[in-house]
């Protein structure tokens, strides 16, 4: 706390606050000073009037410009926040929530705007609800932490909080409700310990999110366009055999990816050309599959095509062109059941391309059916069958 910070318990008659006394006290803020109001263990009800003269005048939230800078300390005796209690409150900087409230209200911090930080205290409290738009638009916020308690995250709870930075979701949430985190344009990294589905746009437009670890060893469901709009997102290739179900469009704009191919002796090999856009949905499911049974292919028929590090998948109808769109159509008519089960694309090669100097650079797309393409190349046939893939 700074130095200038002025803590003021306020008085409590049983188990509420003495409004009769609250006058007094809130004729005494000065302008100018930081206030700390501290709601008195004991109290296990507040509502608008306990706070007349402090954030409220005759029942209507105070002039800013007349107003102090104001934490506030809730009791662990306290279980519940009112809907809509501190809704657009300019003066409110700080909240502690007591670990004894079961609910968060709807709205009850809604628009906030000078709310920096939230300070949920730990400690093996009730099941802990945060509402429908409980602190939406809290546009200063920071920085939260959340219980272990916390069980649900309701539609909109954090919606537009544009200086929230990092997320970690504990384990025991049993519901990630929709938009939940949409709009928090400075959310860049993200923790996800449960195993709730993640709802339609949960992460929307988080355009700063470049990181999202799931703890747990099976990705929970993805909803509809749950990251939808997350450019700087780097989706991990790991994921591909941690999937349960993805919806449609789950990663619509966001940037496509090289798909992958094994790792071995540590490195990753990366099939060129094949930047496919993350969409979501069961095609994306498909695709996954398909990719990773070239790559056991591959990696079965050519491991010498592995090692030497850099290696490309090309068709030999058109050795120098862009191979990994034609045997993408041709795994998109399997997909669609337009080949049988025991197609092979013969057509496939591995293309290994060797070390060269600059004066070689220009022959390195020279590849011939015989695997040719001079010192600079050389290819070998791939055999994909699909009898043992299923999709």
């Amino acid at each position: 706390m700074a130095a200038a910070d002025v803590r003021i318990e306020l008085p409590a008659w049983a188990n509420k606050i003495d409004r009769g006394r609250i006058p007094e006290i809130a004729s005494k803020l000065k302008a100018g000073t930081n206030y700390v109001i501290v709601v008195p263990e004991g109290v296990t009800e507040i509502s608008e009037d306990d706070f007349e003269g402090i954030f409220y005048v005759n029942g209507r939230r105070k002039d800013p410009q007349q107003a102090q800078d104001v934490a506030i300390e809730l009791p662990n005796s306290l279980t519940e926040i009112p809907h809509r209690l501190f809704v657009y409150n300019e003066t409110l900087t700080a909240v502690t929530i007591g670990n004894g409230v079961n609910k968060i209200c709807t709205e009850a911090f809604c628009g906030c705007n000078r709310l920096k930080t939230v300070i949920m205290r730990p400690g093996g409290g009730p099941d802990l609800i945060i509402d429908i738009g409980a602190f939406m638009e809290c546009e200063a916020l920071e920085s939260i932490e959340f219980p272990n308690n916390l069980r649900v995250l309701e539609s909109y709870a954090f919606t537009g909080c544009i200086k929230l930075m990092s997320v970690t979701i504990p384990k025991g949430v049993i519901r990630i409700a929709k938009y939940v985190f949409s709009g928090c344009s400075s959310l860049e990294t993200v923790t996800i310990s449960s195993n709730a589905d993640i709802q339609k746009e949960c992460f929307a437009d988080c355009s700063s999110l470049t990181t999202v670890n799931f703890t747990l060893e099976k990705i929970p469901r993805l909803g509809i366009r749950a990251f939808k709009g997350c450019t700087s997102l780097v989706v991990d290739p790991d994921w591909a055999d941690r999937f349960t179900d993805v919806a449609d469009n789950t990663f619509e704009g966001v940037p496509p990816f090289p798909l992958w191919l094994a790792v071995l002796d540590g490195t990753t090999y990366e099939v060129k050309n094949w930047n496919i856009p993350l969409l979501g949905g069961p095609e994306l499911l498909r695709r996954i599959k398909i990719v990773k049974h070239v790559e056991k292919c591959a990696t079965q028929q050519h491991p010498e095509a592995l090692k030497s590090g850099t290696w490309e998948l090309r068709h030999h109808d058109d050795p120098g062109g862009n191979t990994g769109s034609h045997l993408l159509e041709a795994l998109m008519l399997f997909e669609r059941g337009e080949w049988g089960s025991e197609t092979d694309l013969t057509n496939v090669w591995v293309v290994n391309w060797v070390a060269e100097d600059e004066a070689t650079s220009s022959s390195k797309r020279k590849t011939d059916d015989d695997g040719g393409g001079g010192a600079a190349a050389k290819s070998s046939k791939l055999g994909l069958s699909f009898t043992d893939l299923a999709i």
